[in-house]
């Protein structure tokens, strides 16, 4: 009897074995042949929203891999790949298996977008093309500028952010197409073949739209002085200006404007609460007619976040929460609304509706110098992995431990296996009895 129970059990483990291991085999999917985080603000309507989401319980870190030395860099997507710029490096590689499909040298990357498989890289005086495989399109010198936006018809926008006055229009091409000159008072942003900026006049901003001609108009005046500010376009084509005084304790507000010049609403986004230091997105789109404003407090490290729900009747302030963080410097949102920011060494979570569900020490530096905290870029994957790019030169992939998808299958069919065992013994047992 024993030795047939044992043959009967042997085939039922090893059935049990093999459809185990059949199901559990992680998932593979197919990322986007396009698409991704392209660029500084996820896209060239600065949105700074991911198209994925990496909402977890218990975050890790997954992995670090060398990639480049201190100091850095920034991390962007394009399907399944990282493109990593850090220094004087760039490095193309696959996050699947980690493997480095090529790498670069520049003299001094300042910036990096992508556009239909062709990676663009503002270098020390210089931009280059180059496509996926690392093979050279076109290069052209004497481009100096320190921040580079591409938009989807991969018309190139060069710019000094704060430090000059000069934009350069270029073609995917790589030719000069024009230069013009605005004492700008934010980044500006793209949408379809126009340009949009806020800009000094006189002595107020106004909000300019730039055709691809170079050919400017005054499309909206703010009345607002002494400023910088920040511009995110919806989806369809709402231009939303997010306006922050310079003076401590002011107000913010933020503008609604159509693409043909209307205001929509305006509305007050709360007191800064202080002295608005700039590092990094001030202002998200996110779904569902959804915006987020960010405030970075210089004097007491104070990030503090307002929800704005924009409909018929203007845009409502749903919540404002302001979280006590050391040096916050880089934010996005993903595709659910929550929000993933770096403070110092850490990277903390904030859910959609405001609550700060977990921090993790990310940074695998000791020294206190905030030159070493985390300030750089970093990208949510199709896999709802967040990678960034450390000072050390290590890039970290943050995420859970993969749990499979067939968990409850799984324990339906141990609970099966338990049982069907169980009752073959039983009856085994039943008829031996019955001789």
């Amino acid at each position: 009897m024993s030795r047939r129970i044992s043959k009967i059990l042997g085939v039922i483990t090893a059935l049990s074995i093999l459809i185990l291991l059949m199901l559990s085999t992680p998932n593979s999917f197919a990322a986007g042949a396009c698409g991704g985080w392209s660029q500084a603000f996820h896209d060239s309507r600065h949105t700074g929203k991911s198209d994925y989401v990496a909402y977890y319980d218990s975050p890790s870190i997954l992995w670090k891999e060398k990639v480049g030395g201190y100091g850095g860099g920034d991390v962007l997507q394009y399907g399944e790949y990282l493109i990593v710029s850090a220094s004087n490096e760039l490095k193309v590689m696959d996050y699947h298996n980690r493997k480095i499909m090529w790498h670069r040298e520049f003299e001094s990357i300042k910036s990096v977008g992508i556009y239909n498989g062709t990676i663009y890289v503002l270098d020390n005086g210089s931009l280059s093309a180059v496509n996926m495989n690392g093979k050279s399109i076109w290069k052209i010198s004497h481009v100096y500028y320190d921040s580079l936006q591409v938009n989807s018809n991969g018309l190139l926008l060069l710019n000094n952010n704060f430090k000059g006055d000069e934009l350069c229009l270029i073609s995917r091409e790589g030719k000069i197409i024009k230069k013009f000159n605005y004492e700008l008072l934010g980044v500006p942003a793209f949408y379809k073949e126009d340009i949009y900026l806020l800009a000094k006049d006189e002595s107020n901003a106004s909000l300019y739209a730039i055709n691809m001609s170079g050919d400017a108009e005054r499309i909206f005046p703010l009345s607002e002085c002494n400023i910088h500010g920040e511009i995110g376009i919806g989806d369809d084509g709402t231009v939303y200006a997010l306006v922050i005084p310079n003076s401590i304790n002011a107000t913010a507000r933020l503008y609604a404007i159509d693409d043909h010049g209307k205001l929509r609403w305006k509305a007050d986004v709360g007191n800064t609460d202080g002295l608005v230091k700039y590092n990094g997105n001030h202002l998200f789109i996110g779904q569902t007619h959804s915006l987020y404003v960010t405030f970075n407090n210089a004097a007491n490290n104070k990030l503090t976040i307002a929800k704005i729900v924009s409909g018929e009747n203007g845009g409502k302030l749903q919540w404002k929460k302001s979280f006590k963080l050391y040096k916050y410097y880089q934010a996005s949102t993903d595709a659910d609304g929550n929000f993933y920011v770096t403070s110092g060494k850490n990277m903390f979570f904030i859910n959609h509706t405001g609550v700060l569900k977990w921090n993790l020490s990310v940074s695998d530096c000791s020294y206190p110098h905030e030159s070493y905290d985390i300030h750089n870029v970093f990208v949510i994957a199709p896999d709802n992995v967040i990678y960034i790019l450390l000072p050390t030169g290590y890039l970290c992939a943050i995420g859970e431990e993969p749990v499979s998808d067939y968990f409850p299958l799984l324990l339906l069919i141990s609970i099966f296996t338990i049982v069907s065992a169980g009752a073959i013994i039983w009856r085994v047992r039943k008829r031996e009895g019955a001789r």
